[in-house]
């Protein structure tokens, strides 16, 4: 069903659900229920497809976050944006277009925003530190600006961002495979399980499994030590709660 066709359904079903309130007239419940069989006749539906809607709000949405335009920046955005969502009760689709790359988030409301908050605070720290660890490689004399390859200051970051995406998302998996697990108590493996169902199934109904390839990014020029270090700089990154290395109680974040 598309967007419009829900759109369509529930207005119809409106029109119904008013006919039949007791506050109204009987000619306003007429005008009501004639402009509603009117709609489905003039669009070839039929009142069993109205049991597809329900006009009870729907706590789940989705929003479209822009991620950025080049390779070297989205590929580690979007690897970020992937497990953020995964591990804060939200699902994550990448999308691209002639302005670069994008992320559907789709969760309740308020779990979108802590998805949004920490993925923000995580690209600030991640880019900072990238920044000034490859300043200490050039002066190590592991970066030179005349290599093109891997050596060459712009894939150095690349593939230290890379790496330390993969510590963040090596810490947000444990601790919620630790709630997960029942450390927290059962009520919060309780939540954690029902919330990643709840989610799961509205993914599902947007975004229809077959309907949705892989993602996949080519390759680029692979700098492993970079990688490591960036690996052990995320792994000390804390995403767990209160926000990113701060020590504040800003807002909650990750599972429980």
């Amino acid at each position: 069903m598309t967007e419009d066709q829900e759109k369509l359904l529930l207005k119809i079903k409106k029109l119904m659900a008013k006919a039949q309130d007791p506050s109204v007239t009987e000619s306003e419940a007429a005008a009501f229920a004639a402009k509603a069989r009117q709609m489905l006749i003039d669009n070839k539906l039929s009142e069993a497809s109205l049991d597809e809607v329900s006009l009870e709000r729907n706590p789940f949405g989705y929003e479209r976050v822009d991620v950025a335009a080049r390779y070297n920046v989205a590929k580690w955005k979007i690897d970020l944006f992937f497990a953020v969502a995964r591990y804060n009760f939200c699902r994550a689709v990448h999308s691209q277009s002639s302005k670069g790359h994008n992320m559907n988030l789709l969760g309740k409301q308020q779990d979108r925003e802590i998805v949004i908050f920490l993925y923000d605070q995580l690209v600030a720290k991640i880019e900072a530190l990238s920044k000034s660890e490859v300043k200490k490689a050039v002066q190590r004399g592991e970066v030179d600006w005349m290599w093109r390859g891997p050596r060459h200051p712009s894939q150095w970051q690349f593939s230290f961002c890379n790496g330390a995406v993969s510590g963040v998302k090596g810490t947000l998996r444990l601790e919620y495979e630790r709630q997960k697990a029942g450390q927290d108590g059962e009520a919060t493996m309780s939540l954690i399980v029902l919330s990643d169902n709840e989610v799961q199934s509205y993914m599902d109904t947007v975004y229809p499994p077959r309907s949705l390839g892989q993602f996949r990014m080519s390759g680029s020029m692979h700098n492993s030590s970079a990688y490591v270090q960036g690996q052990v700089v995320g792994q000390g990154i804390d995403v767990v709660r209160g926000g990113v290395n701060s020590g504040t109680s800003q807002k909650k974040v990750g599972p429980g």
